[in-house]
């Protein structure tokens, strides 16, 4: 076997010519082996032929193997290293996830102990989901006992607020935030510490 030869089949799935969607139809075709190729085509968004192609690949290169019933109808299996491939791609996946959650864990930090160092010692949290959870999961974690917060789902009526600086965890507030608008905060390129400067 010649050395460009080896070269090529040593690549990653994720690496050759049809990139990310045959790695896509190979995860389609883990969950169901029956389906079809047109029935894989609309779950993976491409074409019929495309489908045909990538799965005539995905055999050659070792990574499926193909079970004809008749001339209709084709049962498809993945190989250990079609095993592999997807148990790895799961694995970086997570990895990234969970790499991300940690960045965004920091950044809120930093943004609240900035905060802090401003005066600042008494919180609204407002908004439901991820990014509320994370904030309020990250005062929770500070343990200092001069920090007060509470969570409301909707904005306070400002005549209520008692000093208190509202940290709004909502998706659409970018604009209209009666207060600080965490996501903004977080997604800032520069660092969070300078960020609120």
């Amino acid at each position: 076997m010649n050395t460009e030869t080896q070269t090529s089949q040593q690549k990653p799935l994720q690496e050759d010519f049809l990139g990310g969607h045959a790695l896509n139809v190979l995860g389609i075709i883990s969950e169901s082996s029956a389906l079809s190729q047109r029935e894989v085509a609309q779950k993976a968004g491409v074409s019929v032929g495309l489908v045909n192609l990538m799965v005539k690949r995905l055999v050659q290169t070792g990574y499926l193997k193909v079970t004809n019933f008749n001339s209709r109808k084709a049962e498809y299996f993945l190989t250990p290293k079609g095993f592999s491939e997807i148990t790895s791609r799961s694995y970086q996946y997570l990895a990234k996830t969970v790499r991300t959650y940690q960045q965004f864990c920091e950044r809120g930090k930093n943004m609240i102990e900035k905060l802090v160092q401003q005066g600042h010692h008494q919180f609204i949290v407002l908004g439901n989901g991820e990014i509320a959870d994370l904030i309020l999961l990250t005062l929770k974690n500070m343990r200092d006992p001069s920090l007060q917060w509470q969570h409301e789902i909707a904005a306070p009526d400002p005549a209520k607020k008692n000093g208190e600086l509202i940290l709004d965890c909502r998706n659409d507030c970018f604009a209209d935030s009666p207060g600080i608008s965490v996501l903004s905060q977080l997604l800032e390129k520069t660092s969070s510490k300078d960020a609120l400067s």
